[in-house]
């Protein structure tokens, strides 16, 4: 899967600027991962 981010305008880019720093972007990750998890356990 593939996604790409377009900033629209100097706050959307310096948004996906930051979004994409490889800290902040593994603990999205990371999120969604818990997420995901305690759903799947909840049935």
């Amino acid at each position: 899967m593939r996604y790409t981010l377009t900033g629209l305008g100097a706050k959307g880019q310096a948004f996906v600027a930051e979004f994409l720093q490889p800290q902040q972007y593994g603990r999205m990750i990371e999120e969604w991962r818990e997420l995901i998890s305690a759903a799947l356990e909840a049935g």
